[in-house]
């Protein structure tokens, strides 16, 4: 049977004790947030899927050894058609002013509005703040060998192009540089106290 990420949803990243996760060869294009609760795995294997780069919170698991990622879309050549740098949409801008001043909503507001908005708020992969929608998407690489693999490619949700500019600095994420990174294992928390 083809798993994909449509058909699991995040609740399959959400069972408990899996030490060893085989998703090869199932036509996946997007690796959800929510892998990072697998926090007892040790072996993922991702072969043979349409992937273009794991997401950043992948980081986090401390009991990971090693990925597989061969046969996927991973080569920096793609990396610009997933990510996203464009300006945050108006509706995006509001919501991120809404949430970041904690404005209740005014009792004539509609509650399709106030579901939006419980939906599209999440945290951004670089300060931990606000992120309103699907934020900007950039596709970088830990310079070295993380879980087996060399230039991983990760892929980060930020609030601002700034704040990923910051981050990018400080955590030596790029390609090309030269740089090490030792992000394996650090909740993003950890991470963003290391820097204060």
């Amino acid at each position: 049977a083809v798993v994909s990420t449509q058909s699991t949803g995040d609740g399959f990243f959400s069972l408990p004790a899996i030490e060893e996760l085989n998703l090869s060869y199932n036509h996946l294009t997007k690796l959800p947030s929510t892998v990072s609760n697998l926090v007892t795995m040790t072996s993922l294997n991702l072969d043979g899927n349409q992937l273009s780069s794991l997401p950043f919170p992948i980081m986090t698991l401390s009991k990971l050894q090693s990925i597989r990622i061969k046969n996927n879309f991973t080569s920096q050549s793609f990396w610009s058609e997933y990510s996203s740098k464009g300006p945050l949409s108006l509706k995006d801008m509001c919501a991120k002013v809404i949430a970041d001043n904690e404005i209740q909503f005014h009792p004539y507001c509609s509650d399709e509005l106030s579901q939006w908005m419980d939906r599209s708020i999440s945290s951004c992969d670089c300060c931990g703040g606000v992120l309103v929608g699907q934020g900007l998407i950039l596709v970088r690489s830990v310079m070295d060998r993380t879980f087996g693999v060399r230039n991983l490619p990760l892929s980060l949700r930020a609030c601002s192009l700034p704040c990923f500019y910051e981050y990018r600095k400080m955590k030596n994420l790029d390609v090309g540089d030269g740089s090490q990174s030792s992000l394996h294992g650090a909740t993003l928390q950890q991470l963003n106290a290391t820097e204060n």
